[in-house]
């Protein structure tokens, strides 16, 4: 059951990325309710997978994990900072409303894109798990 939840989070959160990239097709609206969406998914993802935590101490560092470590360090610290530059800046949604982040109207964007570049690189690491043929 667990697997299953795994795997429609990540759908979810890879359906719903695209779709935050066409934010004018979307309406500003719901791409500020569906950038919390994703987070909070972004949360549960994390949650799900503790076990990564766990081992990160353990085991020997190749190249690839080193890389691998390297992409998921740089998309985690991304998905917390887009969120926040994204409320900041956000019509809808009043959480952080006018607190100054530095240059959101630049930053959000940037980071968003780059979020996207990772995502694809942390699920093509991923791809043996996907297909239910690694850990």
């Amino acid at each position: 059951m667990k697997k299953k939840v795994k795997m429609l989070v990540d759908l979810f959160i890879l359906i719903a990325l695209p779709m935050q990239i066409v934010c004018g097709r979307i309406g500003t609206a719901l791409h500020e309710w569906l950038g919390i969406a994703v987070f909070l998914l972004f949360l549960l993802h994390h949650g799900l997978n503790w076990r990564w935590y766990k081992n990160l101490l353990g085991g020997r560092y190749s190249a690839v994990r080193l890389g691998s470590l390297l992409v998921n360090v740089l998309l985690f610290a991304l998905m917390f900072a887009v969120p926040v530059s994204g409320l900041a800046r956000a019509e809808h949604v009043s959480l952080l409303h006018r607190i100054q982040v530095y240059d959101e109207r630049v930053f959000h964007p940037a980071a968003a894109y780059l979020i996207c570049v990772l995502i694809t690189i942390h699920v093509g690491l991923h791809g043996a798990v996907m297909h239910g043929t690694g850990d």
